[in-house]
This record gives C-alpha cells, structure tokens and sequence, in this order.
C-alpha cells in the first residue's frame, strides 16, 4: 500500500507544484494518473525518492518517508527498490 498524506512541493522560483495531495493506493491496485506533465514528473519523483515533498508525508507498506531529504544514497536506494513494482 502507498499512502500520500498531504503532500505540497513548492520550487526554489516559488512555483507551487503539488498542494495538498492526499490518495491511497492499495496493493496489488493500479492507478493512472492524469494532469499536467511536470505535475506528473513531480509526483512520481516523489514517489521514487528522487524529490522530497515540502510538505506532508508519503507512507510505503507503512514506513513512513516524510525525512528522505535526510536520508543518504542507500537509504533512496531501498525506496525506489520497494516502489519499482508499482512505477
């Protein structure tokens, strides 16, 4: 399951790309995504550990990734391992 709670991006040039993103996805479901492509990029770099949100928190098989900004290399690594089925 992948649980988004909330979750904002804002960019360094003030651009708000994500505000308050909140869906569940269960396991074993498939989702589609449908918006502007950048928008897209953003969620889904999120979800892969590449960006961090701004705001909110993103919940993988219950573990919560809300501080991957802190997180080092191996850490994103195990991320984007468990999210690979679902990208």
């Amino acid at each position: 399951e992948i649980v988004l709670q909330n979750i904002g991006k804002q960019f360094k040039n003030g651009t708000r790309a994500l505000d308050h993103v909140t869906f569940t996805i269960p396991q074993g479901e498939f989702v589609s995504v449908i918006g502007r492509p950048e928008l897209e990029t953003t969620l889904f770099r999120i979800l892969n550990g590449m960006e961090t949100p701004g705001d909110g928190a993103v919940l993988l098989m219950a573990a919560t990734y809300r501080h991957v900004r802190n997180c080092q290399e191996e850490c994103k690594e195990i991320h984007r391992h468990h999210l690979s089925g679902f990208l």
